[in-house]
């Protein structure tokens, strides 16, 4: 019977006992695992970067609407003091005194049984505005403290009468010629006798060029003040 004989059996087994190293599969496997580390954290770098581009454009989006919300906000407000103005005016052109009425009325103050006792002089008109300031909202955290109140203008007109009285200076004409003026259905429905005031009434003075005696005496007519919203 033959007998073989391996003579590389010395060499191969050698061979298998360095492949079964621990320590190179070891290194093997540390090789392996520091590469799976590498490719993971460059794909960690990447979709950070990717998000912080990402925050960015974001950022800028936002504060690009924040610009535009707040000129936004800043146009409405414009336009919301546009459209009060323009109220206000609308309210002051429809509601404003008439002069012209008022003069035509003026003319018919003077009765029938006082023409050429009562001679009107002077007719002064005094219009004036009383404007108050918008006020805020006051707030103490989400406590209202103060409610906020429109701003307010507020009209006030007086007709002042400088007239002469002819008459006797004991019939006190000038009491007659104040109802008179309540007499005239314009002033009627603007003036109660309570605003009819009496300023003055003058020691008799002669008037050269009729040769007569008068008393000068001035009334002041107040209308009721009217407030409005502005």
């Amino acid at each position: 019977m033959p007998i073989k004989l391996n003579l590389l059996a010395e060499a191969q087994a050698a061979e298998d006992v360095r492949r079964k190293d621990p320590v190179k599969r070891a290194i093997a496997v540390g090789a392996l695992i520091i590469l799976a580390m590498l490719v993971w954290s460059g794909l960690l770098y990447w979709e950070t970067a990717a998000a912080r581009a990402e925050q960015a454009r974001f950022e800028s989006t936002w504060i690009d609407l924040e610009k535009r919300y707040t000129e936004l906000a800043q146009e409405q407000k414009l336009t919301r003091d546009l459209n009060g103005r323009i109220a206000a005016l609308e309210r002051y052109s429809t509601n404003r005194f008439l002069w012209g009425s008022t003069l035509n009325a003026v003319q018919q103050t003077i009765p029938q049984q006082l023409i050429g006792t009562i001679q009107l002089m002077r007719l002064n008109g005094m219009h004036t505005y009383q404007v108050v300031e918008a006020i805020p909202v006051k707030k103490k955290g989400t406590k209202v403290i103060q409610a906020a109140r429109a701003a307010t203008s507020t009209e006030r007109i007086a007709i002042i009468l400088e007239a002469r009285d002819y008459g006797n200076p004991a019939d006190q004409n000038f009491n007659k010629f104040k109802n008179a003026i309540l007499g005239v259905p314009y002033f009627k429905n603007l003036l109660s006798a309570d605003r009819i005031l009496i300023r003055s009434v003058g020691q008799p003075l002669k008037d050269v060029a009729a040769n007569k005696d008068y008393a000068p005496f001035t009334l002041e007519c107040q209308l009721p003040p009217s407030t409005r919203n502005e």
